[in-house]
């Protein structure tokens, strides 16, 4: 009898041990489960405030990119007036030797080709030279 009565209390320790860590664990589930939703709005306000930050980042660039491009357009502007101005009336011969001073760069030369239509054109870059019966027309 002793050793049924052993074998009962072992077997009641046991169901209150497991109970005891059942408890635990719940416990442990109960806290991560309350925890779950924090960490949810946490990295989604995170992410909210870094998608704000790359919105207004992005802005502030193509600001500045526009700036930029509407004076080097503005720059690019008045150095065809000026070119068309001071070089109107030159031979073909006269603007290519000038454009090939003005490029420093031994590569730069293959920037250069004609296209031959009703008149001749030189491209240089950004530039068009108009060319008609050999004489500069304008710069386009």
């Amino acid at each position: 009898m002793s050793q049924v009565v052993l074998i009962q209390l072992s077997k009641s320790l046991q169901y209150l041990r497991d109970r005891k860590l059942e408890e635990r664990i719940n416990v442990r589930l109960d806290i991560f489960k309350k925890k779950i939703p924090l960490i949810i709005a946490l990295i989604s306000a995170f992410l909210c405030v870094f998608l704000l930050y790359r919105i207004f980042d992005l802005e502030v660039t193509l600001a500045y990119m526009n700036d930029d491009y509407s004076v080097q357009t503005d720059k690019l502007v008045w150095a065809k007036k000026i070119l068309e101005s001071e070089w109107k009336g030159l031979t073909e011969k006269d603007v290519l030797v000038r454009l090939k001073n003005a490029a420093t760069d031994k590569n730069r030369e293959d920037y250069f080709r004609k296209v031959e239509n009703e008149a001749v054109l030189i491209h240089f870059d950004n530039l068009s030279f108009k060319f008609r019966e050999d004489r500069l027309e304008q710069i386009e």
